[in-house]
């Protein structure tokens, strides 16, 4: 099935995909941080359009997410109208007979040493070695090379940052992000593995404007097409998105070259978009990110 004309989030990350935590305190937390466990229906209720045809990759850390949201989604699937033809890498809903799609999309966050990458719309598990690779990710290469074996799109997050050296040790030691104080790849990092990425994000929730800028103009020299993104809860998505001419969702190859075709302006195209471009950035908006680690046990990831 080929959309015309696709809104697309690469980067939606804040849902939980196991049994919440026993504690009252931390479930507590997690709700008032907006940040659930989400039924297929609250997805759908939540991100569907009547008027716009939508795909979103649902991104997790180290569990299989998207394939345990659909796995316990039968009786949900029998319910909609759906394409799920695909359903190992996407799936589709439409509410008016096809006027409008949503397609969610399988994504993984991948978490090396030396910074996050995405490795999206690919059928295949990152291989870690636990519990080690919880608090000490693996090498940046090893993951790449993973991500294109299985051809998935690849795109580095929240790139060069800059952080203070309270939120490295904050990082580093207490929330024990597997990349340490590397939230990001750096400069250094990105023109080593340019050849690995198909797009950048320049654009989301996490990224101030002084680093949007320093990311763009990274962009603009290594010919790395830059794309916008929500990295937030399903209540932030399309906050920052892109949108693309068409999308091929016939198979998951076709979704990718898609992609691709656009990102190489070959018969497809796209643009960067933002909802509240005039929002002044805060810190502040960042504190459910950076608590969600202390809060939330690493099996729920």
């Amino acid at each position: 099935m080929k959309l015309q004309d696709v809104k697309v989030d690469f980067h939606v990350n804040g849902w939980i995909s196991e049994a919440t935590p026993k504690q009252f305190w931390r479930r507590g937390l997690i709700n008032f941080l907006n940040e659930q466990k989400l039924s297929l229906p609250e997805i759908v209720d939540l991100t569907y359009s009547p008027t716009e045809n939508k795909a979103l990759f649902l991104v997790s850390y180290w569990l299989p997410k998207y394939d345990r949201l659909i796995e316990r989604s039968t009786e949900d699937l029998r319910k909609l109208e759906i394409d799920d033809s695909n359903k190992e890498t996407f799936l589709g809903i439409t509410k008016n007979k096809g006027d409008s799609w949503l397609y969610l999309c399988k994504g993984h966050e991948l978490l090396p040493n030396q910074g996050h990458v995405l490795a999206l719309g690919a059928d295949y598990h990152p291989r870690y070695n636990f519990p080690q690779n919880y608090s000490d990710g693996p090498h940046l290469e090893e993951k790449l090379k993973e991500a294109k074996d299985n051809d998935a799109i690849i795109v580095p997050p929240h790139p060069l940052p800059n952080l203070t050296n309270l939120e490295k040790f904050y990082l580093k030691y207490i929330a024990k992000d597997p990349s340490g104080k590397n939230l990001g790849l750096n400069e250094e990092e990105i023109r080593k593995s340019r050849d690995y990425f198909d797009a950048i994000e320049i654009k989301s929730s996490v990224i101030d404007n002084n680093q949007t800028e320093r990311i763009e103009k990274l962009s603009k020299e290594l010919e790395l097409p830059p794309v916008y993104t929500s990295d937030g809860n399903m209540a932030e998505t399309f906050t920052h998105y892109s949108t693309f001419d068409w999308i091929d969702f016939s198979s998951p190859k076709k979704m990718r070259e898609s992609f691709r075709k656009a990102f190489n302006n070959d018969g497809n195209s796209y643009s960067n978009k933002s909802n509240n471009q005039n929002k002044p950035f805060s810190k502040l908006s960042l504190l459910p990110h950076a608590l969600m680690p202390l809060i939330v046990p690493r099996n729920c990831y």
